[in-house]
């Protein structure tokens, strides 16, 4: 197997490859319209225990994350009301590097602050099943 195959190129391969590792878990939905920003990418469901929430997907080619960067200004915006109005079941998720990044919504917001500190991490051919679902479980 190629390398390129192995490693997400672009925020769309990256949802692909979620769906082909966790979709037995998971049901993902891409739900943020392709003509309007600050909805988050993606609705998830876990399979097993029910629990739900909106994921944010980012794709970044630094050599570390910088989740504000990333942000457009609506989808900034729309986090800190959201996190403001009490909501707690949005993530951002970003491939990097060769590694994984979670955010969970209190993270999410406080990168937008400048105190960019991920939930966890893990390397992208390590991440599991049992490591998202343990972390986005968690932070619910």
């Amino acid at each position: 197997m190629r390398l390129e195959q192995i490693q997400p190129a672009s925020e769309s391969d990256f949802y692909q490859d979620l769906r082909r590792r966790f979709g037995y878990d998971f049901y993902f939905e891409r739900v943020e319209p392709s003509n309007e920003s600050g909805f988050p990418d993606i609705y998830f469901v876990n399979k097993a225990s029910g629990y739900e929430g909106t994921i944010e997907l980012k794709h970044d080619k630094r050599l570390k994350p910088d989740l504000k960067s990333l942000l457009r200004g609506n989808q900034k915006s729309a986090l800190v009301e959201y996190y403001h109005a009490g909501g707690r079941k949005r993530f951002a998720l970003c491939y990097c590097n060769g590694r994984v990044y979670l955010w969970d919504t209190r993270q999410f917001y406080r990168a937008i602050l400048d105190k960019d500190t991920p939930f966890s991490s893990c390397l992208w051919e390590n991440t599991t099943v049992k490591w998202l679902e343990s972390n986005l479980k968690d932070a619910l």
